[in-house]
């Protein structure tokens, strides 16, 4: 009978240590549901197999489900009873533990370790909280997912936690204290320090740091109200904290707090001095640099009462001066990288960072859109790439002039990855570290096709002007020359003759001139049409009146529809957009040809078109007619003095009137003009 019992209670017992059963996803999910409504709080640990993926890729199915099992038969006997597990994704083993966040989490801190020590297989562990939760099991599991990726991403030594309302730093707790009085505090003081270098260097908002420093900082010193100071770029100090007895924040108090920050900042030492209402002392943060002592701010602590004087409570604010301003230093060139990095990669000019090698290391989006390469492209490629073949002797050369001078300044072309040259404006500048050495370059380059073409416009504007303005410039002296000169012994007839060439030549240089101008108001946008009623039938008699005499003698033929005889615009302005239009048609409109005005209602505006009968225009210079200074390269335009600015001056008319201008044309058929004007309401 005894060896019976005692056999009942080894059954016993074995059950008692039996793991949990396991439940597949969806029973899991459904049951931590439940498990949710019914408590107020519950935790969820995520154990995560890391290499399971590889082990099932490898080695197949069951040697990863039997690798699983290892896990949950090594963490579960560590979790007390009656707790809930589950198998997620295929790799994860999920328990939910009843009770308060903190207790769990030093749980899963404990097996973590363990796990670590213990198993072959690499082990990572993730804590969720159900604080704060709205969607149930599911948001419960991704946020514990989550935080088993981020301890393997942060090197699995410490366990990460988070709640809906973010992550939860683990509960600190002190080691058994060693005996004795002054170990006790000794340890005390190292605790508390490395509470304040945690808290700084944690991945928390540095502001948020500031505030569980600052409560570190009155049980270190013993104080009851301190104040952290960082200095600017123009060493002005500015609080970035103050926490404490709001008795220091009275304008008495405030008035010690700013002298003691002053005669610190000036005298860079540790200050103590007494105040109304008790006493202060404070410490500079000071760093050494190249240049010298540099103050970065200062620690200040208030105590209620005048301090002793204490070597242990000075070498406390100096290590804590320390961690501030190491913190600060970091916090301010994390800063910097992320404004560097945003201007960067926002700046219209593309740039690109190479190493003393010329090997591409990082670029921005403006590069991409420069040469056509995505980032990834050219990721450790040589910067020659860029670069067409003929252009790899000047390469080196500026690459050599920027080792030697620092900064080497260039107009060149590159090769885009359509093959593409383009011309582009750069700079090469050296880049150093602090102590000096180059260890690499930056080279800004700038598309600069549009200076280009302005440059070449220009070019073709002074020439066209020096040749158009001459022309008439020397008939008219000539003649006026000859006149005055000769002009007792010329016949009247020829001297007529001479005159009217005088005449006819000022007036060209006056269409010239009119046209330079009416270009520069256009720009200036102060082409303002003065609108009325407008005949259009009335400006065709005109212009048929004015070419009648055309050598081509050329037919101008009206059809206007009766409903769109009339426009809304500036009568001098409409008539000139019809003359420039048809005076073009009649140097492409064969003998005998025909010019036909016509018109038609749209909508709210008058569509006017004027077709020819001349050879038509190209596609290519259809996409460039209404350019500045622009003339069809054609035998008739080489032959024909003018200016390329008549279909300009129409298309900046047509637009200052709210309408618009095309042409339709093929080669061989003809071309139509189109311009629409306000129509009369």
């Amino acid at each position: 009978m005894p060896a019976k019992k005692t056999a009942r209670k080894t059954t016993s017992a074995g059950r008692s240590k039996k793991s949990p059963v396991i439940l597949d996803e969806e029973s899991f999910l459904a049951r931590v549901d439940l498990a949710l409504k019914d408590r107020r709080e519950a935790n969820l640990i995520v154990f995560h197999g890391v290499s399971l993926a590889q082990v099932r890729a490898g080695r197949g199915t069951k040697a990863a489900d039997a690798a699983f099992q290892k896990l949950a038969d090594a963490a579960l006997p560590k979790i007390s009873a009656g707790v809930l597990a589950g198998r997620l994704q295929p790799d994860r083993l999920a328990v939910l533990v009843a009770g308060k966040l903190a207790a769990a989490q030093e749980a899963a801190q404990k097996i973590h370790q363990a796990l670590r020590q213990s198993s072959r297989e690499p082990i990572s562990t993730g804590v969720a909280g159900s604080a704060g939760l709205k969607d149930g099991a599911v948001e419960l599991c991704r946020l514990a997912t989550q935080a088993a990726a981020e301890t393997w991403s942060q090197g699995n030594r410490t366990i990460r936690t988070r709640t809906s309302a973010g992550p939860v730093p683990l509960p600190m707790k002190p080691a058994p204290r060693p005996a004795g009085a002054e170990l006790e505090a000794h340890y005390d003081r190292l605790f508390l320090l490395n509470r304040i270098s945690s808290e700084l260097f944690s991945d928390k908002p540095f502001a948020d740091a500031l505030v569980e420093t600052s409560n570190v900082v009155l049980t270190l010193m013993d104080a009851a109200y301190a104040a952290v100071y960082f200095c600017d770029d123009f060493g002005a100090p500015h609080a970035a904290r103050r926490h404490g007895d709001p008795a220091f924040l009275e304008p008495e108090a405030q008035a010690e707090e700013a002298l003691i920050v002053a005669q610190t900042l000036e005298q860079r030492r540790i200050i103590t001095i007494k105040g109304a209402g008790g006493g202060w002392q404070a410490s500079p943060l000071t760093s050494i640099t190249r240049e010298g002592p540099s103050e970065n701010g200062v620690l200040v602590v208030g105590f209620s009462k005048p301090p002793a004087p204490s070597a242990e409570r000075d070498q406390n604010m100096l290590e804590v001066g320390r961690l501030l301003r190491n913190a600060r230093l970091l916090q301010r060139n994390l800063q910097q990288q992320r404004v560097l990095a945003a201007v960067t990669e926002q700046s219209a000019d593309a740039i690109i960072i190479t190493d003393l090698a010329s090997r591409i290391l990082m670029w921005n989006s403006s590069a991409e859109n420069l040469t056509g390469y995505s980032k990834t492209d050219l990721l450790g490629h040589g910067a020659e790439i860029l670069v067409p073949g003929h252009g790899h002797e000047e390469l080196g050369r500026l690459e050599d002039m920027a080792r030697e001078t620092g900064v080497a300044r260039f107009d060149s072309v590159i090769q885009r990855k359509d093959g593409g040259l383009l011309p582009v404006e750069g700079q090469y500048t050296l880049l150093k570290d602090e102590r000096g050495s180059p260890w690499g370059m930056v080279r800004v380059l700038r598309d600069i096709t549009k200076r280009k073409e302005l440059d070449r416009m220009k070019s073709e504007f002074v020439s066209l002007v020096s040749h158009e303005l001459r022309t008439p410039l020397t008939s008219i002296q000539g003649f006026a020359e000859t006149i005055l000169d000769f002009g007792d012994s010329l016949e009247p007839e020829k001297r007529k003759h001479f005159l009217e060439i005088i005449v006819e030549e000022a007036r060209r240089l006056g269409r010239l001139v009119t046209n330079f101008l009416d270009v520069s108001k256009l720009e200036a946008g102060a082409m303002n049409p003065k609108p009325k009623e407008v005949d259009l039938a009335a400006l065709c008699k005109r212009l048929a009146a004015l070419f009648k005499e055309h050598q081509t003698m050329a037919v101008f033929k009206e059809d206007l529809a009766p409903d769109a005889r009339k426009v809304f615009a500036d009568e001098d302005q409409t008539y000139r957009v019809l003359l420039n239009l048809c005076g073009n048609a009649l140097k492409y409109t064969p003998t005998k040809g025909t010019i036909t005005i016509s018109s038609k209602v749209v909508g709210d505006f008058v569509e006017i078109c004027v077709a020819d009968q001349g050879p038509g225009i190209s596609r290519d210079d259809q996409a460039r007619i209404f350019e500045k200074f622009f003339r069809v390269p054609d035998k008739v335009s080489r032959k024909t003095p003018g200016t390329g600015l008549g279909l300009a001056i129409c298309k900046g008319i047509v637009e200052s009137h709210g309408g618009k201008i095309w042409l339709e044309s093929e080669v061989g058929r003809g071309t139509k003009f189109f311009f629409t004007l306000p129509a009369m309401r």
